[in-house]
């Protein structure tokens, strides 16, 4: 779940002390409102992603909020000391600040609102993308379905693959990462000098390390991101596919079962892996990851 970021596990109320609940559509807008007062973020810069607004209710708000426009630890100590410290946590690994917000700013039920800080507030709005009451899925199934697709992505001469007998030694692949887009990955297990094997566990390297060890394995080097969602969906799907094609889960699965049984298998059984800790969770999962 590294690729996946950390942010789709929080489906756990982040605020144990706080009076949690769910929030109804419209209350969303003037609950943003208050935290636009309270944090000093024009409410124009405060862009609601996942269910909020548009299901009839929603467990949380989740915004996006321009990192290079807002500086998160300001808004964080803005929003504690507004709404008092047991109200508000901040994580750093993530770069999401969230908080227990009185619903429509009066006392009263409280909801979570998570402010997730971006460099890409185009690509965020893809990434924690949900359909809303058109699916019967979270966004975090959405995006273990396209991190899964990524995952398995095969193209000669850019990714790789090595295996030693069964073991495989080398990785060049692609992955999704919510809060950035599309990056390429380098990972390899090292000899162990100790037991004439490998070490245990692929190991973060970079593409010299690789192409020092194995100089006839054929693959990209380039280190970069693709944070374009119209260019990362025609890698992932072809060049027909379009952002609104992947909207919900049900979409998705739909596109990967027009790929060859053998890469549709494949993607699936990455998938079931990777949502394991969401299914521990509760949360519901289509059938194919079950």
């Amino acid at each position: 779940m590294r690729l996946l970021d950390a942010r789709l596990l929080k489906e756990d109320k982040a605020l144990s002390k706080a009076k949690i609940v769910r929030v109804s559509k419209k209350d969303v807008e003037p609950t943003l409102r208050y935290i636009a007062l309270a944090s000093n973020i024009p409410f124009e810069d405060l862009h609601p992603v996942g269910t909020a607004g548009k299901a009839d209710t929603s467990g949380d708000i989740d915004v996006a909020v321009d990192q290079n426009k807002h500086t998160p630890f300001k808004i964080h100590d803005r929003l504690v000391n507004h709404l008092g410290k047991e109200y508000g946590i901040f994580d750093n690994d993530t770069q999401t600040g969230s908080y227990a917000v009185p619903i429509r700013g009066t006392d009263g039920d409280r909801v979570q609102v998570d402010l997730m800080f971006t460099d890409n507030i185009e690509w965020s709005r893809f990434a924690y993308f949900s359909a809303g009451d058109k699916s019967e899925y979270k966004g975090s199934v959405r995006a273990v379905l396209l991190a899964s697709v990524a995952a398995a992505l095969d193209e000669k001469g850019v990714d790789a693959f090595h295996y030693d007998g069964e073991d495989l030694i080398v990785k060049v692949g692609r992955g999704i990462e919510l809060g950035t887009g599309m990056k390429r990955f380098f990972q390899m297990r090292p000899h162990n000098k100790y037991t004439d094997g490998y070490t245990k566990g692929l190991k973060k390297v970079t593409p010299e390390e690789i192409k020092k060890m194995y100089p006839k394995l054929e693959f990209d080097g380039t280190d970069l991101i693709i944070s374009d969602p119209s260019e990362v969906v025609k890698i992932l799907f072809g060049p027909e596919t379009r952002p609104s094609n992947v909207d919900s889960v049900e979409e998705i699965i739909d596109l990967i079962q027009r790929f060859p049984s053998k890469k549709a298998k494949k993607i699936l059984d990455i998938a079931k892996i990777r949502a394991r800790p969401l299914a521990s969770k509760g949360i519901k999962l289509p059938p194919e990851l079950t």
